[in-house]
């Protein structure tokens, strides 16, 4: 089985920057409630083969929080832009071309990509009549599972809803 696994990046001051938008940080709360979430996963002994995170500052604070209870050193990351001003046909190709054992992967990501994924994979009646989220909070985390053994089949015909981990719930 394949996981994708989604995250929005940590709670970013909106008003309190220089106007550039790439260049946010993320605020105490987005800290707070990212450690959270990280702490829920390594309970989970979730892992992660590869992770494509979107080069802005906020999504790079976010994976360095991830970092501090998961342990990443292993892990290929990747910074790609296309999680951060791209569209959903780029970030398809871009898993459907991963070869070798990867099995779990996590993009760090924005909205409103992350309910662009979310509505392609989850646009089929096998995703199951679990109630969706219609707000993805920041730091959270959603699963998206794939009865595949390569990326280069996933769609939403085989994709099935694997869970959301909300910083404010913390659930999984």
């Amino acid at each position: 089985m394949l996981k994708l696994f989604v995250m929005r990046h940590a709670d970013s001051h909106v008003h309190d920057h220089s106007g550039d938008d790439f260049c946010r940080e993320i605020t105490t709360n987005g800290i707070i409630k990212t450690d959270l979430v990280a702490k829920e996963l390594f309970n989970q002994k979730v892992y992660f083969d590869i992770i494509f995170t979107s080069p802005s500052k906020r999504t790079k604070q976010t994976l360095q929080i991830l970092n501090k209870s998961l342990d990443l050193k292993k892990v290929k990351i990747v910074e790609d832009r296309n999680l951060y001003d791209g569209n959903l046909e780029s970030i398809l190709l871009k898993l459907k071309y991963i070869n070798g054992d990867v099995k779990n992967i996590l993009l760090i990501t924005h909205e409103p990509i992350i309910i662009e994924i979310m509505n392609f994979f989850t646009s089929n009646a096998n995703s199951n009549s679990t109630k969706l989220p219609n707000i993805y909070n920041t730091s959270s985390v959603i699963c998206l599972n794939f009865q595949l053994d390569t990326w280069e089949n996933i769609s939403n015909i085989n994709c099935s809803w694997g869970g959301h981990i909300d910083p404010d719930t913390v659930k999984f």
